[in-house]
């Protein structure tokens, strides 16, 4: 050691020792497995509020063509839950996986409209209106409850932040194919089948008894109705048809009106005329 020296020369490669009140330097970190591996970002989720099936039934409730969503009595118990600062769910159930979501749908369509044409429209606004979620969407599954005679669709609310509600391309237009099923129920049929035999055959819609049944794999319609009859004091028209000839001849443009309505296709459509009834006003006897 060299006189007056306070510490002995360290070995080539050894850092010196710090001096007196001097904090140790950090360690170099090395290039390699010795490095820390940056976090891995995290994908960004869209706003679909506190619950993805509320934003989900403001999507689906301004579809056109979509009259409701929901039974009426969940309809009931969504307004009591809105009252009271809760998310409304009504008609929808989600099922969240860790990256994909499965949906289910129950709506009311409007009788202005294909029913098939509008779940369809349902099915792409769910879609819509879950892209950005950081998830994709297994399957949108859509179920017509019933079908009413309503002008315009009955919006329940207005679409959430994080949320789309662009109209969607009808069913019978080329599209891509869609991941879920689509069925229309028996009320649905019955609905659709007593709306288009009172405006074909010109008969109040409570007098109409309308009766499905399988038949071989295929779907079988039998009505029960009255039909219109002018006033036996006023002469009759010249060559009017009788009432088994009307009964008849309506059966074929009802079959068809079915099928555009619902694409359900009917094997065979009979009528029995259980009587006689008054014409509707501004309809012909």
């Amino acid at each position: 050691m060299a006189p007056g020296a306070g510490a002995s020369a360290a070995p080539d490669g050894v850092p010196p020792a710090p001096e007196a009140g001097e904090r140790p330097a950090a360690p170099e970190r090395r290039a390699g497995r010795d490095a820390t591996p940056p976090a891995p970002a995290k994908p960004e989720l869209i706003a679909i509020d506190a619950s993805p099936a509320a934003a989900l039934r403001s999507a689906i409730a301004v579809v056109p063509g979509v009259a409701a969503v929901g039974e009426p009595s969940s309809r009931a118990m969504g307004r009591l839950r809105s009252a009271i600062g809760q998310p409304d769910s009504a008609g929808i159930s989600v099922t969240e996986g860790q990256e994909q979501w499965a949906v289910d749908v129950a709506i009311v369509a409007s009788l202005q409209r294909p029913l098939r044409d509008t779940a369809r429209a349902a099915q792409l606004a769910a879609i819509a209106a879950l892209s950005g979620s950081g998830r994709t969407v297994a399957e949108v599954n859509v179920e017509v409850l019933d079908a009413e005679d309503a002008a315009e669709p009955v919006g329940v609310a207005a679409p959430s932040a994080g949320t789309h509600a662009n109209p969607a391309p009808s069913g019978t237009e080329a599209g891509p194919a869609l991941a879920g099923h689509i069925r229309v129920s028996s009320r649905a049929l019955r609905s659709v089948v007593t709306h288009l035999a009172a405006r074909t055959f010109g008969v109040p819609a409570e007098r109409i008894g309308v009766s499905l049944s399988d038949e071989a794999g295929e779907l079988a319609l039998r009505l029960n109705l009255p039909l219109p009859v002018a006033s036996l004091l006023e002469p009759a028209a010249p060559g009017a048809a009788s009432l088994r000839e009307r009964a008849l001849n309506e059966r074929v443009p009802l079959r068809r009106a079915v099928a555009e309505l619902t694409g359900t296709s009917l094997s065979r459509v009979d009528v029995r005329v259980t009587g006689s009834t008054e014409p509707l006003s501004g309809s012909a006897a």
